[in-house]
């Protein structure tokens, strides 16, 4: 005789044998939507496991970020925030297939809103199941009393009095023939005469008013006015987070400056623990452990880290998938974890979402830069293409590599010698691109210079260690930075 579920209440103090439970598992792990996405499958198939287990009481996101995630819990609750997340992911996708493939399974799996512990149900006549929470829904704020639902900008919103309980189809009164309407009460018709007079009065007036709102001098909100605003409705956590995420931002430039891209982890991290909902946060964090992915010799740090960038720049998509700062964010850390198709995709979705962000156009340059696509790096990169945002810019310095990468070295030293004029960041990498030039140039003279202002200015680079990681597809360029050093005494390569 199968053993029944524990705590698993199909209606009316049924439970739901543990065979079916295993059967409904698996129905829902084998689906497209969770074999697409390995690690929400892990995150089902543990909860269930545990809650059979009669350990459902003690899920926790603490102990989901540890048996699941592999976090460890020291990262000021970023990894606990991840999990949220993850859940509203997983609880979305249960809704997808039981709405779909799922449709008509006589037993469901259901992760309500506010913990993690699934319950399963037998559906089946005079048993329906409630409604899931519409697509998209934010109800993470259940997960931490005393808060608000934050507002969600753009997503539809679902009138689940007007749907089917059980699939969220339409009622038959939503369904009827556009061929036969449904008349007023004669009583109701005057109500809305009336009605529509007093919408015709008020668009009569706004039209009216439409001039005096361009008048000569008057002000006019700006998109990132409108946008902080809508932020500040939403929540107070959630306006600090944009405003750190977007101090974060400004600081990606000089790339190569480790104890720099430390502090804009911290305050992005920080920014998650503020509104984990928020996805700059994310997308920040994503882009700045992958670049210390890049500046890690250890292999399996450097792997660990370019792993987390991966699931963060994942995270901050599913939360925004038309952000173009999420997008760049994991088209860079795809580019840096060698997925160089994928990689060039995302860049290019980012691309066309906001082709003058400053800051979007540089992730996408370094990513063309390190899966070796010169073109594209020049295009994001050129000195007279418009761009927009507050900060720093590395365009000039992915201009004067793309170039090098091109072998046009005239326009190389052009570049990386007005880097100072232009406020462009003047960093060891800039340095080091340029003596390239000026070597292949023939300039031997400058070259040496150079190299020496680099051994006196950073003499601990790891010169050669980043032209393998930077330049790994392109073999061209790392053997010319190679032989630049050792030709004329590179710190890195005098032992």
């Amino acid at each position: 005789m199968p053993t029944p579920a524990p705590g698993a209440d199909a209606g009316g103090g049924e439970q739901v044998p543990e065979a079916a439970v295993r059967s409904a598992l698996r129905a829902v792990l084998e689906s497209d939507g969770f074999t697409a996405s390995p690690r929400l499958q892990q995150f089902l198939n543990y909860v269930v496991e545990e809650t059979l287990a009669e350990r459902g009481d003690l899920i926790k996101g603490k102990t989901i970020a540890i048996d699941v995630y592999g976090r460890d819990l020291t990262d000021g609750g970023g990894a606990q925030n991840l999990v949220r997340v993850e859940a509203r992911r997983l609880r979305r996708l249960l809704d997808e297939y039981y709405n779909e493939a799922g449709r008509t399974d006589a037993v469901r799996i259901r992760i309500d809103p506010g913990g993690y512990t699934p319950r399963f149900l037998r559906v089946g006549a005079g048993n329906a199941e409630p409604a899931p929470e519409p697509a998209g829904a934010d109800v993470s704020h259940r997960d931490r009393p005393g808060e608000g639902a934050p507002t969600q900008i753009g997503e539809p919103q679902i009138d689940a009095s007007r749907s089917d309980p059980v699939h969220g189809a339409p009622t038959k009164a939503d369904t009827a023939p556009p061929s036969q309407p449904v008349p007023a009460p004669a009583a109701s018709r005057l109500p809305r005469l009336g009605l529509l007079a007093m919408l015709l009065a008020v668009a009569v007036v706004a039209v009216a008013a439409i001039p005096l709102l361009f008048r000569p001098g008057q002000i006019t909100p700006s998109p990132e006015a409108a946008m902080r605003s809508a932020l500040r409705e939403q929540s107070v956590p959630t306006l600090q987070a944009a405003n750190l995420a977007a101090q974060a931002r400004g600081m990606f430039f000089p790339v190569f400056d480790i104890r720099r891209q430390e502090l804009a982890l911290g305050m992005y991290r920080h920014a998650i623990d503020l509104a984990p909902t928020l996805p700059d946060g994310y997308a920040g964090a994503a882009q700045t452990l992958a670049t210390l992915s890049v500046m890690t010799p250890d292999p399996d740090r450097a792997k660990a880290l370019s792993g987390e960038a991966l699931e963060t720049a994942e995270t901050a998509v599913e939360l925004n998938p038309t952000g173009a700062w999420s997008q760049a964010a994991l088209a860079w850390a795809l580019g840096v974890a060698g997925q160089a198709g994928e990689a060039e995709k995302h860049a290019r979705i980012a691309l066309d979402l906001a082709p003058q962000d400053g800051h979007v156009l540089d992730l996408v340059g370094i990513t063309a830069v390190i899966i070796n696509v010169p073109e594209l790096a020049a295009e994001v990169s050129a000195p007279d293409r418009p761009r927009s945002g507050v900060g720093r810019f590395g365009a000039n310095n992915i201009w004067g590599t793309s170039q090098l990468m091109l072998e046009d070295y005239p326009a190389t030293i052009e570049a990386f010698t007005r880097a100072p004029q232009v406020g462009a960041p003047v960093s060891a990498p800039s340095l080091i691109f340029l003596a390239v030039a000026q070597h292949e140039s023939g300039d031997t003279k400058a070259a040496a210079d150079l190299i020496g202002e680099l051994n006196e200015t950073w003499p601990d680079f790891p010169a050669e260690f980043l032209a393998t990681r930077i330049f790994h597809a392109n073999p061209t360029v790392r053997e010319q930075i190679k032989t630049t050093l050792r030709t004329y005494g590179g710190a890195d390569t005098a032992n």
